[in-house]
Parts: structure tokens; C-alpha cells; sequence
């Protein structure tokens, strides 16, 4: 194993390589962790059949960013992006994507680098927050029944 293989399968990041076509070329240790697949199942596959990602509003969207059905502007920097994908078990599990991706000469893109988080703690503390919120502004509007 290589020095940067061992790094690879040190995080805790799911990093997924993914070709001009939209089909995994490489599939570290921690994507087998958290989404289920061993490498020989995935690589040659697209990337968004498998996944089957989607977005907050529960509208498909894509990891890679050439799908033109789900075209997106995916500039250098850009933030990351919540979606649900599918797992081997058939569960869905909220991550975090950024990618980052390689272009040719001519500006094309022939490679994106995908990198999912498991932001799943992330979701109940924002789903707690805004129960809490929403009990909040409801007793506000309320009358006081209580006050005499």
C-alpha cells in the first residue's frame, strides 16, 4: 500500500474519484465504511445510479456534476452540499458532498473528486433546534391564560 493509500484509508471521509462519464474509478476504504459497497462493486458504475441522491426537498440530484438532467453551476471552492443517498443495506443516509474537480486544457471537466460526509448528528441537532424554535414562537403568539 502506497503512503497516500494509507491515507485515504485513514479518514473518515468517504473519497470517491469519478471519470468524465460520471463512472467511479476509485473507491476508498471509508466509502466501503460508510455506504456499504466494496470497490469491485462499484467501480465502472455511476455514480448517481448507485447513490441515487437527494436533495433536502426530496428532488433527485446528482454527486457528479456533468449529469445533464441535473445540470449545476460546480465552480472551484463551492460549499458543501446536503443530499441522501442510498446505502447497500437499502437505508438512506444524509451526507455532506464537496467536490473538487480536474479539467483538461480546454477547460473540460474529465475528472471530480467526491467527498461525502455522514452528517447525520448534524441533521438531528438542526431538526432539535428548530422544534425548539417553533415551540418558542408558538407560546409567544399565544395569549398568556395564565396571567391574572
Amino acid at each position: 500500500m502506497t503512503e497516500l493509500e494509507d491515507v485515504f484509508a485513514s479518514m473518515q471521509e468517504s473519497v470517491v474519484v469519478i471519470d468524465a462519464q460520471g463512472r467511479i474509478t476509485h473507491w476508498m476504504a471509508a466509502s466501503e465504511r460508510l455506504l456499504g459497497w466494496s470497490q469491485p462493486e462499484t467501480l465502472g458504475t455511476y455514480i448517481d445510479d448507485l447513490l441515487d441522491p437527494v436533495d433536502s426537498n426530496g428532488n433527485r440530484t446528482c454527486v457528479w456534476p456533468g449529469a445533464s438532467q441535473y445540470r449545476m453551476r460546480t465552480v472551484k471552492g463551492a460549499p458543501e452540499r446536503e443530499m441522501s443517498v442510498a446505502t447497500k443495506s437499502g437505508k438512506r443516509l444524509w451526507t455532506g458532498v464537496t467536490t473538487g474537480l480536474r479539467r483538461d486544457s480546454a477547460g473540460s471537466v474529465v475528472q471530480v473528486t467526491a467527498v461525502l460526509r455522514d452528517i447525520r448528528r448534524r441533521k438531528q441537532v438542526d431538526t432539535k433546534k428548530s422544534e425548539v424554535i417553533l415551540a418558542v414562537a408558538h407560546e409567544l403568539r399565544s395569549p398568556l391564560t395564565s396571567v391574572k
